[in-house]
């Protein structure tokens, strides 16, 4: 399975491993992110049983022209950026701008013939709206079209939502950033609890 994901600025990267550091480590967080392996991100598609190949960076490329995609993204945090997400997901979410839904929405025009259904049953995932279901039952990722949820992850615990800590998370946010520049877009494989993994293809914008 790939994933198509935008990559924070390295002054933003840093700022995020911050917050996952401090956070993880109170949680026990089982998401570790780093400058290496385990990249802050924004998933614009996570596109399961579809392989990485010259086709696909093709495809990828191809929605970069036809969006004359050159330049970085600075993208607004949303106005109360933190959410917590059953099951143990804690996210700092983004606004959904024009920009930003065309190119979720073009990405998965050019890869949705290749997903795969779900495999999980609708018992297991109680936690799905009946629209998200219907996105995981058809294309098996949840997060497609009115139900996309831009979003970098903080971290994933065992355990509920605790919403004295959601304040505390959103409140160091808050200093460390009002909005996040993106400065490049990376294909590379799925790792546990939708880390970045083996990485294909890379590229920076140039301005």
């Amino acid at each position: 399975m790939v994933a198509i994901v935008l990559l924070p600025s390295k002054t933003c990267t840093e700022k995020l491993l911050e917050i996952n550091c401090i956070f993880s480590d109170e949680l026990g967080g089982k998401i570790r992110q780093d400058r290496e392996t385990s990249l802050p991100h924004l998933s614009l598609l996570h596109a399961p049983g579809v392989t990485f190949d010259k086709n696909i960076q093709a495809r990828v490329e191809g929605v970069l022209r036809s969006l004359h995609l050159t330049a970085k993204l600075e993208m607004p945090l949303t106005k109360s950026p933190v959410t917590y997400v059953e099951k143990g997901w804690y996210f700092i979410d983004v606004v959904k701008d024009i920009e930003l839904a065309r190119l979720h929405e073009a990405m998965f025009q050019a890869l949705k013939g290749l997903m795969l259904p779900g495999k999980r049953t609708r018992d297991e995932l109680p936690q799905y709206s009946e629209s998200q279901w219907k996105n995981y039952e058809k294309y098996g990722y949840r997060y497609i079209g009115e139900d996309y949820h831009p979003h970098i992850t903080v971290t994933r615990a065992d355990g509920g939502a605790s919403g004295a800590l959601v304040d505390r998370l959103e409140e160091k946010v808050k200093i460390l950033m009002d909005d996040i520049e993106f400065s490049s877009i990376l294909v590379c494989d799925i790792g546990p609890n939708g880390t970045t993994g083996d990485k294909h293809f890379h590229k920076k914008f140039s301005r």
